[in-house]
């Protein structure tokens, strides 16, 4: 996703509307024009994609091909889920039908991956060796600064949303084998990223100034991963995700 490129189309968008509407502006119509606060809660569903890969070292006794082989087929797409909950804070700017605005939010979010995997080396001994991989990926908070530009009637609004993101990802990632002395490797840290939010909202005034609103957010931060030494120059292993998620939330909002 092109940061620049949604940032600055929405900000076109916004302009665009506001020289248009400003004219047909009437005072019956500004509902929704003022600074808001609310607060949120939902759900969130990411697409990791948990990819594992290793290499061998340059170690008397090395990675087997084979192993490594094994080790880079394990890919985990899948669509971990978890609750979603925050508060937002915005304005509002209402010309006849068009309602251009810009609102920041943060909350906590529950997307967690984990999976861990044993196989049988392609070595061939006696016992045979057996290695287990384990892998986990996490975010757990998200900071986001949006325009908005939106179409009301009555007290009906549909809107349209877009533009920069924050949020920090845990990464871990162990190997260990049943080898003769053993080898084993880990690495765990944290990350703060910053990519694009996008996204399409509905709201409702449902009493003066009180409105409530069901929104539906996307959100792509890219690619992270992390590497680590397996035992004496046995092998690297390495672990790597995506971390891109969507948000379902409702939530109520006061404009002051």
């Amino acid at each position: 996703m092109n940061l620049r490129l949604l940032v600055g189309a929405a900000a076109s968008a916004w302009a665009l509307a506001a020289a248009s509407g400003a004219a047909a502006q009437t005072k019956q119509d500004d509902v929704w024009t003022g600074p808001y606060v609310g607060a949120n809660i939902g759900g969130a569903w990411g697409n990791t994609s948990l990819r594992a890969s290793a290499a061998p070292g340059s170690g008397a006794v090395a990675l087997p091909p084979g192993d490594a082989a094994q080790i880079g087929a394990v890919t985990n797409n899948s669509s971990p889920a978890g609750f979603a909950i925050g508060g937002e804070l915005g304005y509002n700017k209402q010309y006849g039908h068009w309602v251009l605005g810009i609102e920041t939010d943060g909350g906590l979010l529950d997307i967690s991956q984990t999976r861990t995997h044993t196989f049988q080396s392609t070595q061939v001994v006696n016992p045979p060796v057996f290695f287990t991989l384990g892998q986990r990926v996490r975010t757990d908070w998200q900071w986001t600064l949006r325009p908005r530009i939106g179409y009301a009637w009555g007290p009906w609004l549909a809107y349209l949303t877009g533009g920069l993101g924050v949020t920090e990802s845990e990464i871990s990632a162990a190997y260990s084998d049943t080898r003769s002395p053993p080898n084993f490797g880990s690495f765990a840290f944290s990350t703060t990223r910053t990519g694009g939010v996008v996204g399409v909202g509905a709201g409702y005034m449902f009493a003066p100034g009180w409105s409530g609103k069901l929104e539906w957010l996307y959100s792509d931060y890219g690619h992270v991963s992390g590497s680590v030494p397996i035992g004496n120059n046995f092998g690297v292993f390495t672990s790597s995700a995506n971390i891109r998620y969507n948000t379902l939330r409702a939530g109520v909002d006061y404009k002051f």
